[in-house]
This record gives C-alpha cells, sequence and structure tokens, in this order.
C-alpha cells in the first residue's frame, strides 16, 4: 500500500507499507517498509512501475488536480440544470 502526495506535475509516495498475513485466522498486518523522502534509485522505479500499472500516472495526477480545482463550478452548474428543470416542470 503506497501513501501518495499528487500534484499537477509530479506524484511523490511519502510510504510505502507492505502486508503480511499473521495468525491462523488470516488477519493482515501493514508493516512500514519505506518512509520519508529518499530511497535508492531502484525502489524509486519499482514502485513507479508498479503505480503506474495500476493506473496511478503523471496524466492522472494532472486530471485530479483539475477536477479539484474545478468541482465547485461543476457543482453550480450541476445545481443551476436542476433547478432550470425544476423551475420548468413547474409551470
Amino acid at each position: 500500500m503506497f501513501k501518495c502526495t499528487a500534484y499537477p506535475n509530479e506524484i511523490g509516495v511519502n510510504t510505502l507499507y507492505m502486508r503480511s498475513i499473521t495468525g491462523d485466522d488470516d488477519q493482515e498486518e501493514y508493516t512500514v517498509s519505506f518512509e520519508g523522502p529518499e530511497s535508492n534509485e531502484p525502489l524509486q522505479m519499482l514502485s513507479k512501475r508498479y503505480l503506474e500499472l495500476r493506473g496511478v500516472a503523471f496524466i492522472n495526477s494532472v486530471f485530479l488536480d483539475q477536477v479539484v480545482r474545478n468541482k465547485g463550478v461543476i457543482g453550480r452548474i450541476f445545481w443551476l440544470g436542476k433547478f432550470k428543470e425544476f423551475v420548468r416542470s413547474s409551470k
């Protein structure tokens, strides 16, 4: 499991957790394998590739940033459309 921070121009991996199954009841446990800004180059490349294979990529961070910035505008446009339908149906 990754704990990430997404910016418009990069995705930063802050913490990497490794999952292990413990005990007879197959209870999952997460342990911190990496925490902090520095790691070795092979680990960074593997982490980046792992995330990209699962759809977490630079272009997604740009898209997510735009969605968050425009969320209020999109919500108001949606609300105005619903209000318009309400006014038309009440005539």
